[in-house]
Parts: C-alpha cells; structure tokens; sequence
C-alpha cells in the first residue's frame, strides 16, 4: 500500500500542472479475494482510498480524484458499502464516486434480449436506486466510470446501449466507454469503420449547463435540455452538436440568444435570467 500511495503522488506531481488531465481514478475495479463486500470495502478499500488522497493533496490541490467501490456486486448494482472518502483540499472536496455498469447477463458475450434483457432490467433499477444513494451517502457527484462490453454483434446490442444512455441522461451523469479497439465491441472495426458503438455514442450531449441539469431527452437525432438557475452561475449552457442545429426556447422571445462554433460543433445558449427555469429544443 506504501509504494502504491507513492506511485499515485508520484504521478499527481507530474501531472498536476497539464490542463488536459481531469483528474485520477485510484484503481480500476477493486477486489478483495476472499474478503468482500462489508468485510472489504469498509475496514480496507475506504481507508486505501483515503490515504492516496491524502498523499495527493501535497502535490496536487486542483485536481479531481475518481474512487471506486469494489467490483463484485456493485457493477451489476448491488449495493456498496463503501465509506466516505474525505478531501483536505482548502477549496472544498473533488472527490467523485465512479462505478462502472456491467450487468452479468451482457457482459463477456452475454445477450439483451428475452430472459436475459429481463435480468439485466432489474440490475438497471438496482443500480439506478443504490450509485445515487453512495454518492448522497458520500456527499460526492457521481460519474458512470465504465459500460460496455458488448459485441456489436449480439442480440439486443443496440437496446442495451439505448438504455444505459438513457439511464445516464436520466440521472445527469457523464460516462466512460469501455472501447476495445479494433474490435466488435469498440467503436472501430479491425477494418478501421465506425461500428455500431460509434454511431450510437456520437450524439448530442451538454457539455457545460448554466447552473442546474433536471432533464435531457433524445429523440430521433433532436436534444431537449432542461435546467434551472443556480446562485453564482453564470455564462452559456454549450451543447455539442454535430450539424447546425435549429434551436427553440421556452424563455420569452427576446430575452434568450444563441451562438454556434461550427469548427467545434458546439452550441452556446445564454438564457434569460429573469426566468427560473429553461428548456431548450435542438434540432438538426
């Protein structure tokens, strides 16, 4: 554990400075062996998990820090046990829970459809009730750090993308995928062509929102976002979009505008501020 925390300072100094890191996921999927779940997550992982932000914060103050609850259970959305992961940053904690999603019944060659898609719905509901309620638990956000594992091949590999997409817009979380290239399963094939994966995860999406995300919807290639305001937010909600967009607002005509970054495909919307809430339409 010693040598573990150093490398992870080790790799905080170096990288505490490069705008282009976010920030640092302590371990990939952690597992106890013969110790599990109570027995592993509350006496050993919280307290590892501590420790390397601990070392962290003497290098590095800005950055993010990514902490896991242990694989096993978890990624098919049992509950964790894992306790809060404390932050000694001055400018308030940055610390984000990040499990990963892989129901049993999909992943490593699994399928989505009759008994099996029944199965894996219920892990959906199961993890949809238990992440949310660590990361309240924790007083952290909350971030999908991996989902996939699917062929492009297999039965039902496009409705299970569709909803674990539609369960990360429905809790307002971001997400990583598990992109194994070249290959059935990531976002090119051993030919170098998009796959699948790739035309379904290039979609709409907002990037910043001006203060607090309550929705987002999509439907046949249109994006609808909701948000409200927040104190002390100010600036544009951007949303990338891959061609110039047709925009509509719910906020009085007037008082909301529009500009499009055609080089970065990216939508900024400056929303009235005299009006509580916002919703904005995009359309191709």
């Amino acid at each position: 554990m010693r040598r573990y925390t150093a490398m992870w300072q080790h790799v905080a100094r170096r990288f505490s400075r490069v705008p282009a890191v976010l920030g640092y996921d302590l371990m990939n999927e952690p597992f106890g062996g013969t110790r599990q779940f109570g027995f592993f997550e509350g006496p050993t992982l919280t307290p590892f998990h501590q420790g390397i932000v601990n070392a962290i914060r003497k290098v590095d103050g800005g950055s993010w820090v990514f902490v896991e609850p242990q694989a096993l259970g978890p990624n098919e959305g049992a509950e964790t046990s894992l306790g809060t992961v404390r932050d000694p940053r001055p400018g308030g904690p940055r610390i984000v829970l990040a499990p990963h999603f892989y129901p049993g019944g999909v992943d490593l060659g699994g399928s989505y459809d009759g008994v099996a898609k029944m199965l894996v719905q219920a892990q959906f509901t199961l993890w949809k009730r238990n992440m949310p309620a660590a990361a309240r638990r924790m007083n952290t956000p909350m971030w999908l750090g991996e989902v996939g594992g699917m062929g492009q091949d297999a039965p039902g590999a496009a409705d299970f993308t569709g909803d674990w997409l539609s369960m990360a817009d429905e809790l307002g979380i971001g997400w990583a995928y598990w992109s194994n290239d070249p290959g059935s399963s990531g976002v090119t094939d051993g030919e170098g062509r998009p796959t699948l994966f790739a035309k379904l995860l290039a979609r709409p999406y907002p990037r910043a929102v001006a203060g607090t995300l309550t929705n987002v919807v999509h439907s046949s290639g249109t994006l609808t976002v909701t948000w409200r305001n927040k104190p002390g937010v100010s600036g544009p909600t951007e949303i990338w979009f891959p061609s110039t967009p047709k925009v509509a607002s719910t906020d009085p005509d007037g008082t909301w505008r529009t500009s499009w970054d055609a080089t970065r495909h990216v939508l900024s919307v400056w929303a009235d501020a005299g009006t509580p809430s916002h919703t904005v339409k995009v359309t191709p």
